[in-house]
Formats: structure tokens, sequence, C-alpha cells
């Protein structure tokens, strides 16, 4: 009869046991997509409020009050302006990498999602890299400070191999 009841006792036990884990389990794993949804939310607010607001008047700038259509894959040293307009294209130019620099830096840290930052930004940030390299690197050297834009830089790299089907880049070179 005592050897029945430690019997049952330790069946007991054991059920309790499995049945934390279990619960344990399926409590983290809600957690994390919790967490996964909310990124991907936050992700969606953060671009449509960059979409809507002082980033497209940026791009628009470049465009109306300097002739210079980069989305067109107009390279940065393409441009022949006066001096003075030249120095009102880099600010604006600059702050338009920097609306991007910032994009890319929550994508690194996770705070917002990649994939869907993608959806919204790959032609842009791409472009926006490659039509303004040389701008980039005078940037740097005038600066002394060679990770300006590092992380838009990494992310135009980066998403050159993008696998739209895993919604993640082809062999992951690493973005640090």
């Amino acid at each position: 009869m005592e050897n029945t009841s430690l019997i049952v006792s330790a069946f007991s036990m054991l059920g309790g046991v499995i049945g934390f884990f279990i619960t344990t389990f399926l409590v983290l794993r809600q957690i994390k997509e919790n967490q996964n949804w909310n990124r991907k939310k936050t992700s969606e607010e953060m671009l449509i409020q960059r979409m809507t607001g002082e980033f497209p008047k940026l791009m628009d700038t470049l465009s109306l009050e300097y002739g210079w259509h980069v989305l067109e894959h107009v390279p940065y040293t393409s441009l022949t302006l006066a001096n003075e307009d030249l120095l009102k294209v880099d600010i604006v130019l600059r702050n338009v990498l920097r609306h991007l620099e910032v994009i890319c830096i929550n994508m690194k840290h996770e705070i917002i999602d990649e994939g869907v930052c993608h959806e919204y930004l790959q032609s842009i940030l791409k472009t926006f890299y490659q039509m303004s390299q040389d701008f980039i690197e005078r940037e740097r050297k005038l600066r002394k400070e060679p990770k300006i834009f590092h992380e838009l830089e990494q992310y135009a790299k980066r998403w050159v191999i993008w696998n739209p089907v895993t919604k993640s880049p082809i062999n992951q070179p690493s973005v640090a």
C-alpha cells in the first residue's frame, strides 16, 4: 500500500513538473510571438511616419529644387550646380541619409523588423547609397569619421542579395 501511494505521488509530481514545463514553454512562445508582432507593428508605424513626414519632402527637394533625380539612378558626382546650390544639396542629402541611417541602426538592434523595412525601403535605400557613395566617402574624410552612414552602407550591400521568399539576405553577410 505504501509503495502504491509513493508511486502515485511520484507520478503526480512528475505530471506537475511536465505540466509546468509545457506551460512555461507555451508562455515563452506567446511572449516571443507578441514581441515579433510588436516589432512589426512598430516598424510599420515608424515607416509610415517616415514616408509621410519630412523624409519625402527632403527627397522632393533634391529633385524639384536642385534637379537631382536620385531615384532615377543619377549619381551625386554628375551634379553640375553652383557651389551655393551644391552646399544646399549636401545639407538635404545629409538629412536624407541620416533618416536612413536611423532606420538601419534600429534594424541592427532589432527594434524594428528588417523584413518590413525591406518591403518599404529596399529600392530607396540601395539607390540612395549607390548614387551617394562619393558624397559619403567625402563626408567620412572631411569629418575624419570612417563610420558615418556605416549601417546604411551595410544594409544597402546586404539587401543587394536579399531573398524575398525567406525575407532574409542570401548567405547572410555580417552587418556588424
